[in-house]
């Protein structure tokens, strides 16, 4: 790619609603990378090693889409904090998210509900039915309507993610996971009435979000 096009994007990408962080030298994704098991046998964080000479924040960050604003996007390298001597150390190439990272910030289309692809087991759902049996039923829903919370749950989920109503919760070698905000609906004996929610996503590439955690924390 030559310096005009390389501009060129950029400017593109800086006018944009949504953007995909991609880093065209490597095939790593939080999708493929080999990722080292936690104490219960799942995938836990990113193999450093594996994926050398490749930084883990940007495998985890490589294809995902985020919308073009602060807080909802990882920040950028901040290169006023470093004197010029430890720049020069590290090679004096700016980078996105650090010196001589190859990734970039792609313009892509705003997403739609058929472009985003949206994860979450049913386990969640018999979970929280089952531990926090108290809450859900404080919004109108008892044990048989399971299946109508999760109809009700999940498009408000991927409109919220759509409109951008997320913020970045923690971004580390385990993926970038999103808090996004929700507001659910009362039912039966608590319709007409409305509870705001936090729902925590991770990212994965090409608009795919997985849940973490189904109901969290208030949100005003």
């Amino acid at each position: 790619m030559s310096m005009f096009e390389d501009l060129f994007d950029k400017l593109v990408a800086s006018f944009s609603d949504w953007i995909q962080v991609v880093d065209p030298r490597s095939y790593w994704t939080l999708e493929n990378a080999p990722r080292l098991l936690d104490e219960n046998g799942n995938k836990g964080m990113v193999d450093e090693d594996a994926v050398s000479p490749h930084c883990v924040k940007c495998v985890v960050a490589n294809r995902c889409w985020f919308k073009n604003e602060k807080g909802k996007k990882p920040e950028r390298f901040d290169y006023s904090k470093y004197s010029s001597q430890v720049l020069e150390k590290l090679r004096e190439i700016n980078g996105l998210y650090h010196p001589n990272c190859h990734c970039k910030e792609v313009a892509i289309p705003n997403p739609t509900e058929n472009s985003v692809k949206l994860v979450c087991n049913d386990g969640k759902f018999d979970d929280l039915f089952s531990r926090k049996d108290g809450l859900v039923s404080a919004w109108g829903y008892n044990d048989n309507e399971k299946e109508i919370f999760k109809n009700n749950f999940l498009p408000l989920v991927k409109k919220e993610y759509i409109n951008g109503n997320y913020k970045i919760f923690k971004y580390d070698e385990y993926g970038i996971q999103i808090s996004i905000y929700v507001t659910i609906p009362g039912i039966n004996e608590k319709a007409g009435k409305f509870y705001k929610r936090e729902t925590g996503f991770m990212l994965f590439p090409n608009g795919e979000i997985r849940n973490t955690t189904i109901i969290g924390r208030k949100w005003k």
